[in-house]
């Protein structure tokens, strides 16, 4: 589901003048990713329920993350696209470590 929104933000916003188009929808993707990842997380017996606001200030931290990784990976060529996700990975489980702390 997120790719096909991902796919549909591309043809919507790719008109905009720019890279503004590239960075929302992947700015857009990588907190409907975080989104989704959180709620299945969030629906597993056992885990400790994450209120909605946690899992809104985590998805924005990855929306932050993986714009910080495009700029840096198209900058100073890092190692590809797998820094989009390392940056995105390590968003989402800081995210989740600082929301669970009591």
């Amino acid at each position: 589901m997120t790719l096909r929104l991902g796919m549909l933000g591309t043809h919507l916003l790719g008109a905009l003048p720019g890279h503004i188009g590239l960075h929302a929808v992947l700015g857009f993707s990588a907190a409907t990713g975080a989104l989704a990842y959180g709620m299945l997380i969030r629906r597993l017996p056992g885990l400790s329920a994450m209120p909605l606001s946690s899992l809104a200030a985590i998805s924005l931290g990855c929306m932050l993350a993986a714009c910080v990784a495009f700029l840096t990976g198209s900058h100073f060529h890092l190692p590809g696209p797998s820094w989009l996700a390392i940056l995105w990975w390590h968003a989402f489980s800081g995210g989740l470590w600082y929301f669970d702390r009591p």
